[in-house]
């Protein structure tokens, strides 16, 4: 089993709306300044002189989402943090010996409700006790026959 933390850590940043949008200041119905994201505002057309925020105060914005771009970065974060939520359910298989368990997803299901708010180390905690409550309670089962 692989150190508790090493499943959060998702190496795709999680994208926001605010790193999709392009901001355009206007003056007189003509772009004076955009900025892309979170970036530097620039002139436009660009002529390496800085902005001074106060020549932007009160100008008519505009602001446009990239949405398919925001859409493909959203896919790319859930599809890197979904891999590693499997990869931690599965390493808490093999950790806890149950990989070939035909019940070891309700169990983890009912582990994961219960702790997933305390992060992977109370999922595994509540797994491993959840385990051992049905590896009892086969036994009694097994005694009774």
């Amino acid at each position: 089993m692989k150190p508790f933390d090493y499943y959060k850590d998702v190496k795709v940043k999680y994208p926001t709306k605010e790193d999709f949008m392009t901001t355009y200041w206007y003056k007189a119905g003509a772009v004076i300044a955009m900025r892309k994201g979170r970036g530097e505002i620039r002139r436009v057309p660009d002529d390496g002189r800085a902005i001074d925020i106060k020549e932007l105060d009160g100008l008519v914005t505009d602001s446009t989402l990239d949405v398919a771009s925001y859409a493909a970065a959203k896919v790319a974060y859930e599809k890197e943090a979904g891999r590693l939520s499997t990869e931690f359910m599965e390493d808490c298989f093999e950790d806890l010996g149950i990989e070939d368990d035909s019940r070891r997803h309700v169990m983890y299901n009912e582990a994961y409700e219960r702790g997933h708010s305390g992060g992977h180390y109370e999922v595994h905690s509540t797994l491993s006790s959840i385990v051992d409550f049905v590896d009892r309670l086969d036994h009694v089962v097994e005694a009774a026959k």
